[in-house]
């Protein structure tokens, strides 16, 4: 399973952003957000629900890796 803060690293680079631009959208400090892509800091709920606005994703999206049969998926559910 890939890890979140990887996942949020290759969402970002993804859409050519650097930490600053999208620390901006979401109204933190960029050494905030650098926290997060690290796996250094926690990601609180807010933010997370503003990333995954800002993405045109769900928050369950962002945490369930997509590569992932659904076996995987239903056990990660359950566990919830």
């Amino acid at each position: 399973m890939v890890a979140l803060y990887t996942r949020l690293r290759e969402m970002r680079k993804r859409r050519n952003l650097s930490q600053a631009m999208l620390a901006k959208e979401l109204n933190i400090d960029q050494s905030t957000y650098s926290g997060y892509e690290t796996g250094k800091s926690g990601i609180p709920l807010r933010i997370m629900v503003d990333i995954a606005k800002y993405y045109g994703v769900t928050v369950d999206e962002m945490l369930v890796d997509e590569d992932e049969d659904e076996t995987k998926k239903i056990g990660l559910i359950r566990i919830r």
